[in-house]
């Protein structure tokens, strides 16, 4: 590949990285409104009574709660794209998957390792701690409202984990019931309404 191909290439990066900047608020809102409301449903005591009724460790209930955030959001994207026929494996989409996808693994298989240690109080710290740090990563795409989103998880992951509790699995899917609840719910809603201002 020649310096001018490079060049070409670099360009259609930024290009699609500036659209999808706009889809991210786009549907950020929704998809955030809608795992706000999930969440704090588990929060509130549903991902102990799930779990009770699956025979399943109350972490266990949170991976169905992500996995279908990520369905949710995915609907979105897929009816985005093919509403505005453009290609959903952008450049842009592929270097938001290389920002995002490094620190949730490192959540997932780090909140795996305390689980089998028996260490359930640091579980919430992690997760929250390598999805702020994943929202973060997305910094120089998507709008500064993520960004700060990503950090209010960060630095209630390190409060989490400063105070750890020890067997109290309610209290532990209290918090994250009340951190992926609530931050989602205020940054879904602000999203919304300064969408509605701007249209």
């Amino acid at each position: 590949m020649n310096e001018k191909e490079k060049a070409a290439e670099s360009l259609e990066v930024i290009r699609s990285l500036m659209e999808r900047a706009t889809v991210y608020r786009a549907i950020s809102g929704p998809t955030a409104l809608f795992a706000g409301v999930l969440a704090l449903v588990m929060g509130l005591g549903g991902a102990v009574k799930m779990g009770h009724l699956l025979n399943l460790h109350w972490h266990q209930i949170w991976y169905v709660v992500l996995g279908l955030v990520v369905i949710f959001n995915t609907v979105l994207i897929v009816r985005k794209s093919q509403r505005e026929k453009k290609p959903l494996f952008s450049p842009g989409l592929k270097a938001a998957c290389r920002a995002i996808v490094p620190p949730l693994v490192v959540g997932f298989v780090g909140g795996q390792v305390l689980v089998e240690a028996e260490l359930y109080p640091y579980v919430p710290a992690v997760w929250m701690s390598c999805y702020g740090l994943a929202l973060m990563g997305t910094g120089s795409f998507s709008p500064r409202s993520m960004w700060n989103l990503g950090a209010a998880f960060v630095m209630t992951g390190i409060f989490v984990a400063l105070f750890p509790r020890t067997g109290l699995s309610l209290l532990d899917n209290g918090i994250m019931g009340v951190a992926f609840g609530g931050f989602h719910l205020i940054y879904g809603a602000l999203i919304i309404l300064s969408e509605n201002d701007r249209s």
